[in-house]
């Protein structure tokens, strides 16, 4: 919510990052369609290297 109402962001802007953040694997969206979570920690998505540990 502060996306949309403290930054200013439009749904539309939200959407495509959902979008984004979904394709790249750092959020899964439930079958549902209605609410979406963070993956599991490993291979850093930005850096490409393995976390271990």
């Amino acid at each position: 919510m502060p996306f949309l109402f403290k930054l200013k962001g439009s749904g539309s802007e939200l959407g495509a990052g959902l979008k984004h953040a979904i394709e790249r694997g750092w959020l899964s969206k439930h079958e549902s369609g209605t609410y979406v979570k963070l993956m599991p920690p490993g291979e850093d998505l930005l850096t490409g290297k393995l976390h271990i540990g």
